[in-house]
């Protein structure tokens, strides 16, 4: 494969949270817009995945293998990344079981709680500053371009683990508590998938069928 120019190993814990988005003009907010267009293969140990994103007219294509890894309350993956060309996303695309097309608005972590589970139950608020941890909230369209209203919020932990490191002791349970309803699109009925009632599971049934995934 002579176009592959970079690759990448990393584990990926992240927290991925289901909400109905009631101020769409927010969106404009992000800080970033990324539209995205990925194609996958995927067994009960993992997927791999291409994917094409276009940030401001400029394309790039990337495949990325997810195996899965069991992680409390919270999607993980070790994750194995490499930029492709567009040839090779379009044979890949063939052969492909579903696709996934969305925008990505990516909305800065500005504020988050830590919690002392381990003693007294403290909270410890943090004013975070750093500049690559992101809510990316994921937003589908219909046919004919109209949003829907269930959006994926993905918050990637690692780095937030990194940071609670530097100011907890190493003996503390952490709970890492990030507010989705700050955000300026005004996101209401936020859930996971870990803690989901009956009512939220056929919601994520419906979600996965008929509107994050497109069978191919």
């Amino acid at each position: 494969m002579e176009n592959v120019v970079a690759t990448a190993k990393s584990a990926e814990n992240e927290l991925v949270i289901y909400a109905r988005i009631t101020n769409f003009d927010g969106l404009n907010s992000a800080s970033k817009i990324i539209n995205q267009e990925q194609y996958e293969v995927k067994t009960e140990k993992g997927k791999v995945r291409v994917r094409k994103e276009t940030v401001d007219g400029v394309e790039s294509y990337t495949q990325t293998t997810k195996v899965k890894s069991q992680s409390e309350n919270v999607a993980s993956n070790q994750e194995y990344t490499i930029t492709i060309d567009r040839e090779y996303f379009d044979a890949f695309k063939s052969i492909a079981t579903s696709c996934m097309v969305k925008v990505r608005y990516l909305f800065p972590l500005k504020k988050l709680a830590m919690v002392d589970q381990a003693e007294d139950g403290a909270t410890t608020n943090v004013t975070h500053t750093e500049p690559d941890i992101f809510f990316e909230v994921d937003v589908f369209s219909d046919p004919d371009g109209n949003r829907y209203s269930w959006c994926k919020i993905d918050l990637e932990l690692d780095s937030i683990i990194e940071m609670a490191d530097k100011k907890l002791d190493d003996d503390v349970k952490l709970k890492i508590v990030a507010k989705i309803s700050d955000l300026e699109f005004k996101p209401v009925e936020g859930f996971v998938e870990s803690q989901a009632t009956d009512v939220q599971k056929k919601i994520l049934d419906y979600l996965y069928k008929d509107v994050f995934t497109v069978k191919t």
